[in-house]
């Protein structure tokens, strides 16, 4: 996996859990034409709400490719710069397959966003339910292929 300057087919986005005995570092998220036009038929559902200051965000079932843990070797930070909690990645199917991921399995995929433009994606585990959870990410970054958000 290596770091990319411009837009690619994939983003790699930091994760973590709340977990005590299970870990993950990241998740990837495969972009997709048709992944593109939903975010942006999602934000624009954001709209009529900007202005509620009791609305939280919408919850889609939604997930990444998958959650991951870094193999022996490196690290996430190598990948991110100070201060970024996602980057566009160079990366393929086949290496996705040898990542390793998490030991809970996974269920309830969830994104969230929220009425800034933010968003997060959850997971939580089948039989332990213990959550799994991105950083926040400012969707119109990912939408036009720019620069990084830290999160804010």
């Amino acid at each position: 996996m290596k770091r990319a300057d411009k837009r690619t087919d994939y983003v790699l986005l930091e994760a973590r859990t709340g977990s005590e005995w299970d870990c993950c570092a990241f998740v990837v998220i495969k972009i997709t034409d048709g992944w593109l036009r939903q975010l942006q038929e999602r934000y624009d559902r954001l709209e009529p709400f900007k202005d509620d200051l009791s609305f939280s965000g919408h919850s889609y079932f939604d997930s990444p490719e998958g959650y991951y843990n870094p193999p022996d070797g490196w690290e996430v930070d190598e990948l991110l710069e100070q201060g970024e909690v996602w980057t566009f990645v160079e990366t393929d199917e086949e290496e996705l397959s040898r990542l390793p991921v998490p030991e809970n399995a996974l269920d309830t995929h969830m994104m969230v966003l929220d009425k800034y433009g933010n968003a997060r994606f959850t997971a939580y585990g089948k039989y332990t339910g213990e959550e799994f959870f991105t950083e926040d990410f400012n969707v119109m970054h990912i939408l036009k292929g720019s620069s990084h958000d830290t999160g804010n």
